[in-house]
Formats: C-alpha cells, sequence, structure tokens
C-alpha cells in the first residue's frame, strides 16, 4: 500500500520516495481541502459550460483578421526591465550577483 509506512510494491519514478515525515493538519491545508471539494460541487455546472461552448459557432484561423507586422512585434518593453525585480522595484547590479 501506498499510505503504509514502509511502503511496498513497485516504484514509479524516483518521486514515489519523496514523501512527508508527518502530516500537519493547520489552517492552510483545510483551505486547500475546502477549495478541492467546492471545485469538485462545481464540476456539474462546468460541465454543463463546457457542452455549451463546445456546441457554440467554431470560428477558424482563417475568418479571423491577419494581424499587420507592428501588432506581431508587440509593445516593446518600458525602461530597463533586466533591473527589475518581479514586483517593478529596481534591483543593484550587486543584489542580482548574489
Amino acid at each position: 500500500g501506498y499510505r503504509m509506512r514502509n511502503r511496498s510494491g513497485k516504484s514509479s519514478s524516483p518521486l514515489d520516495a519523496i514523501r512527508p515525515s508527518a502530516w500537519q493538519f493547520d489552517d492552510e491545508l483545510l483551505d486547500l481541502l475546502w477549495v478541492l471539494d467546492h471545485t469538485v460541487d462545481l464540476l456539474p455546472e462546468t460541465d454543463a459550460l463546457l457542452g455549451q461552448i463546445l456546441a457554440g459557432e467554431l470560428w477558424r484561423a482563417g475568418d479571423m483578421p491577419t494581424p499587420s507586422a507592428a501588432e506581431r512585434k508587440g509593445p516593446k518593453p518600458a525602461g530597463d526591465t533586466l533591473n527589475q525585480s518581479m514586483f517593478g522595484e529596481t534591483e543593484s547590479r550587486d543584489a542580482q550577483d548574489e
């Protein structure tokens, strides 16, 4: 069984060896379980919506307008993006080397 302390049976990948040493039931785990539970509850509604989408009108690539050369190129980045963190703050070159 895969839930036993000393596992038996075949291993399908090296990831099988990664296991928690102990389970901790805290608010974060409960939040995750609630999100999963609500997601499963939404499956009938999402299945119906997907059915409506698939039954709708199909647009082929040829039906869409051809983008201009400028639209294909996309926007230019503002400023020196190499020195910006993912939150928009500017970092020094020394901080990047660490």
